[in-house]
C-alpha cells in the first residue's frame, strides 16, 4: 500500500544503500542507533558511523603548558576512537554493515563532506531540541546538516533522560 500511494502521489523515492550516522557519544546518540539499525536492517543498508572531534587549531597560540594542540588533539583522537569501538560493540547491536570514523574538523563541515564523498542515500541524526538561548549559543549541527545536505536528513528528537 505505501509504495501504491508514493507512486501516485508522484514521489520519487531512491534506494537507501548508504546510510550516515553521525555520532557524538551521548545518549541522543545511543537512543538514535536504534533508529539507526532499523533503517539499515530493512533497507540492507552500509552504516557510515562519524565522529567529529571539534577542530583545536582556533587555540594555537594559547600558551597550555606542556602539551602542543597537536599532541592535544591526537591523544583526543585515539581516545575518541576507543569510544567508537565501544559505541559499535554495545549499540550497533552486532550490524555487520558499518564504516566507523573518527575525524578532526567542524561537526556539519565534515558531515556534509562524507555525505558527499560516500554518495550517502540518507543522514540519521539526533537533535538536542534545544530552543532559544541554547540554540543561540550553541547553534544545531544539525540544522546545518539538514539546510545544506546533499540527501534526506531523517533528524530523531530523543526523549530526555529519566531523573
Amino acid at each position: 500500500m505505501e509504495e501504491r500511494i508514493i507512486r501516485e502521489r508522484g514521489y520519487h523515492m531512491h534506494e537507501i544503500k548508504r546510510i550516515l550516522f553521525p555520532v557524538d557519544f551521548s545518549v541522543n546518540s545511543c537512543q538514535v542507533a536504534d533508529h539507526v539499525i532499523y533503517f539499515a536492517q530493512k533497507f540492507d543498508a552500509h552504516i557510515y558511523l562519524l565522529h567529529v572531534l571539534e577542530c583545536l587549531m582556533p587555540l594555537q597560540g594559547f600558551y597550555i603548558p606542556h602539551i602542543s594542540v597537536e599532541t592535544l588533539e591526537e591523544d583526543l583522537k585515539k581516545a575518541a576512537e576507543k569510544k567508537m569501538e565501544e559505541f559499535v560493540h554495545k549499540k550497533m547491536k552486532g550490524y555487520k554493515g558499518i564504516t566507523p570514523q573518527v575525524i578532526i574538523g567542524i561537526p556539519h563541515v565534515e558531515i556534509l563532506k562524507m555525505a558527499k564523498e560516500q554518495a550517502v542515500d540518507l543522514i540519521i541524526m539526533g537533535t538536542h531540541g534545544w530552543t532559544g538561548l541554547e540554540h543561540v549559543i550553541f547553534g544545531s549541527v544539525a540544522g546545518k546538516v539538514v539546510r545544506k545536505a546533499p540527501c534526506p536528513v531523517l533528524t530523531v528528537r530523543v526523549k530526555p533522560e529519566e531523573s
